[in-house]
């Protein structure tokens, strides 16, 4: 069995204890429910029937949900947490009175998979399948 040059036997230790921190599983601090008084929002106008309902938090975070209201229904892109729906619905009346009966997630970060608990029983939810198996 052929043996290891001294210059490379001395990164194996440190490499074997690289690998096995990355292989650890990762932490995040538990994220606070978003306080639906310290934001605020309106809504932009893109194109005749294209409409942002932007949300802005005091540290300058901006959350983008894309409104598209059809004949059908309203099809809604990227709902944010949970907590922040009685705000996203005052501000979708000010576009129209129609449901919401299609949404889309284009990631699974909890910021833009909110709306899913609220909606996921009138509307359609569409996502990539990797989503799902991230959610």
């Amino acid at each position: 069995m052929p043996t290891l040059a001294p210059r490379l036997r001395r990164p194996l230790p440190t490499l074997a204890l690289l690998s096995l921190l990355l292989s650890l599983p990762h932490t995040t601090p538990a994220q606070q429910p978003p306080d639906p008084s310290k934001y605020t929002a309106h809504v932009l106008q893109l194109a005749p029937n294209l409409y942002v309902i932007q949300l802005k938090n005091p540290k300058d975070d901006t959350f983008n949900i894309g409104i598209l209201p059809g004949p059908d229904g309203v099809l809604m892109v990227d709902h944010p947490m949970p907590q922040l729906a009685d705000m996203v619905r005052a501000n979708l009346t000010q576009i129209t009175k129609d449901p919401v009966r299609a949404l889309i997630n284009t990631h699974w970060h909890y910021d833009h998979v909110g709306g899913n608990e609220l909606y996921g029983s009138q509307a359609l939810i569409i996502a990539h399948e990797n989503v799902r198996k991230r959610l």
